[in-house]
């Protein structure tokens, strides 16, 4: 039984190994993991699961691609990508990882992309947007503390 538990384990590990990681950093943030996790929950409004110390969800993340990106052919444009958002905390940290963003498209004239990954190139061009994402993520998580 021992070993049969094992093996689930580690296909379950295995699989869900395969998601794309487009961003991953760790910030400082008073509080315990509890109540960083749960201000968190506050401020995230859908598709949020709380486990532990941890939540995930669904975000929307707004990004600046560079013309560079588009092969220098157009200008540069605001792109929308939705994924995964997992937050994990530990006292006085916390870590988040956006994954598995795909394209959303918003125009008639972008509909062929739609559902296409984020790749790393254009990953890196969003650090600043997925950055300015969490700060007023964060922004709302620290509005909800017991100081009132």
């Amino acid at each position: 039984m021992k070993k049969l538990i094992a093996i689930i384990g580690l296909v379950l590990v295995a699989t869900g190994a395969g998601a794309t990681v487009n961003f991953q950093k760790v910030y400082d943030m008073e509080g315990s993991a509890s109540s960083i996790i749960t201000n968190f929950s506050k401020a995230v409004l859908i598709d949020k699961n709380l486990q532990g110390d941890s939540l995930t969800g669904k975000a929307v993340v707004r990004c600046l691609v560079s013309e560079e990106k588009l092969g220098g052919l157009l200008p540069a444009v605001y792109s929308k990508y939705r994924g995964d958002l997992l937050i994990e905390a530990k006292d006085g940290r916390y870590r988040v990882t956006f994954s598995n963003m795909l394209y959303e498209s918003e125009l008639d004239g972008t509909r062929f992309m739609h559902g296409m990954s984020m790749n790393e190139k254009l990953a890196q061009d969003c650090v600043a947007d997925f950055e300015k994402f969490l700060l007023s993520l964060q922004n709302r998580a620290k509005s909800f503390d017991n100081k009132w």
